[in-house]
């Protein structure tokens, strides 16, 4: 049997909590909830403010992506892609 580790996943703790607000359909939650599990949840302090028409998630977790030197960023937001573009991601 081969052995191998997946990379990390890593999740601003602010994302986390903008995809599991109130009100979320429960079966949504726990899809979410098995994937957060195995993810690592990080604080992101201070994150950079990379454009007015991104979100406090989307600027943490651009400013993640950045700090770690991260290969990718996996988001949902065109100006977000652009930004981590122009970043070098």
């Amino acid at each position: 049997m081969l052995s191998y580790t997946l990379p990390s996943i890593l999740i601003p703790r602010v994302v986390q909590a903008e995809a599991l607000q109130p009100g979320i359909d429960p079966v949504e939650l726990e899809t979410l909830a098995a994937f957060f599990s195995q993810c690592a949840i990080q604080t992101v302090t201070r994150p950079r403010a990379y454009a007015t028409a991104m979100s406090a998630a989307d600027n943490a977790a651009l400013t993640l992506a950045v700090r770690r030197k991260a290969a990718f960023l996996l988001c949902d937001e065109r100006v977000t892609r652009l930004m981590a573009e122009n970043e070098g991601i």
